[in-house]
């Protein structure tokens, strides 16, 4: 049976990718802009003019003390999904950012407050930060509810949890930094050094992967740390938002009794896999 990290990776899809380019004059981030938007306007079907609605392109330094400006090209929302088939991973080198987002259902009407309560107040590890917007927002992607962030979010990884109006609970890891540089790396070298033609889409998938990986742990691992059993709160994951009245039966269920392990012998040197050796990648 797979594990409950695995099944939550198996359910996570791309939300968005940050491209970064160093900046060579306006001539070539023009021919640039126009590549990005005509790939993904024919990937999606989608207009030139709603592709640019999606796609949000900023010029920023690089980061370092005397360090060059970059062309970001900021891809998300449903645009994301379309990066592989647009043929945006020969880009692989340039990826800064990238998301990973799954949902999850909860086993009662109270369940997501009561989680995102339970993870704010509680102790262990990883920083969390709550926050609440209200029931009074007009903005159609806030419903009211509470929402939580697992880690720094100036740091190289953070998972977001929130629920919008009309959705499952939602929860999103932001990779990024030398992290993300990292994965990149081990990515590379983990398909040998011969490359070839397509190898840079096998790389976008991998490293989404590994992204997913990451999420997935991030969040098991704040929740455990605080004695938490996830499955007390939601009974599965689904990569679809949803709640009703299509796609009630999309979702994988989660394994209670591994996460009673888990809390209950988290003290044990050892027992909690909570250092990553190398690539988790399925088969």
């Amino acid at each position: 049976m797979p594990s409950n990290e695995t099944i939550i990776a198996r359910n996570c899809h791309c939300d968005a990718v940050r491209l970064s380019f160093p900046r060579k004059g306006s001539d070539e981030t023009q021919r640039l802009c126009n590549h990005i938007y005509a790939a993904l306007a024919e990937a999606s079907g989608m207009s030139d003019y709603d592709v640019r609605q999606y796609v949000k392109y900023h010029i920023v330094k690089s980061g370092r003390r005397g360090g060059a400006e970059l062309d970001t090209f900021f891809i998300g929302g449903k645009l994301s999904k379309y990066f592989v088939r647009a043929g945006l991973s020969v880009y692989f080198k340039n990826i800064s950012e990238i998301h990973a987002k799954f949902y999850l259902l909860g086993a009662y009407d109270a369940a997501h407050e009561d989680f995102v309560t339970a993870l704010w107040t509680g102790s262990g590890s990883f920083v969390v930060n709550g926050y609440n917007p209200g029931k009074q927002s007009r903005s159609p992607r806030s419903s009211g509810n509470r929402g939580a962030t697992v880690g720094n979010p100036k740091s190289d990884l953070h998972v977001t949890f929130n629920r919008y109006r009309g959705e499952r609970s939602a929860s999103e890891g932001h990779l990024r930094g030398l992290l993300l540089a990292k994965d990149k790396g081990d990515v590379s070298e983990r398909w040998g050094l011969e490359r070839a033609v397509g190898d840079s889409e096998i790389d976008a998938g991998a490293l989404f992967a590994q992204a997913a990986r990451r999420t997935a742990r991030r969040l098991l691992a704040a929740s455990r740390s605080r004695g938490l059993n996830i499955v007390d709160f939601f009974k599965g994951v689904s990569d679809i938002s949803w709640e009703k009245p299509l796609h009630d039966e999309d979702w994988d269920a989660l394994n209670s009794d591994e996460e009673k392990m888990y809390v209950k012998f988290q003290d044990v040197p050892g027992y909690r896999y909570s250092k990553q050796t190398g690539l988790d990648l399925e088969p």
